[in-house]
């Protein structure tokens, strides 16, 4: 079980994005260089996660990037399975065990834990998530000091 590149770009993204609502937009390559992505990556993130409703975007010199809903609105599995096409690529369930193939007792094991990461990520919104962040004292050891405005 693995969070891909682009759910964890997104994620970062969306992150900056809840940071600054309301405030307005956020221009993509001020995420792209704060978060450390490639701009057109990080374009083509956005662009997906524009096509499913979760941030807007603005035109224009003062344009850029907003969370289309408020943070409390928006789970992390929303964003997780906007960008891996679903959940169930987190957790393949191909253990193989030799030449019978699937064992089991490991795939019960693995099953279960992929379906209490599921329940996590859909029970937790992006407000909880920066509040935790900020709580934990993690805003504090990133680079970047984007705006707290939850």
């Amino acid at each position: 079980m693995k969070l891909s590149a682009r759910s964890t770009y997104g994620l970062l993204a969306m992150y900056a994005l809840a940071l600054r609502y309301p405030q307005g937009p956020i221009s993509v390559s001020s995420i792209a260089e704060k978060e450390k992505i490639s701009l057109p990556y990080l374009e083509q993130i956005l662009n997906r996660l524009k096509k499913k409703g979760l941030v807007g975007a603005e035109r224009g010199p003062k344009g850029g990037y907003r969370l289309a809903k408020p943070p409390e609105a928006i789970t992390i599995g929303e964003i997780v399975r906007t960008l891996e096409n679903g959940l169930e690529s987190l957790y393949d369930g191909k253990i193989q065990n030799g030449k019978n193939g699937l064992h089991p007792i490991v795939n019960l094991v693995w099953g279960k834990l992929a379906q209490r990461m599921k329940e996590v990520l859909e029970a937790t919104s992006l407000k909880e998530l920066c509040e935790e962040v900020k709580r934990l004292g993690l805003d504090e050891l990133m680079e970047h000091r984007y705006t707290f405005h939850i």
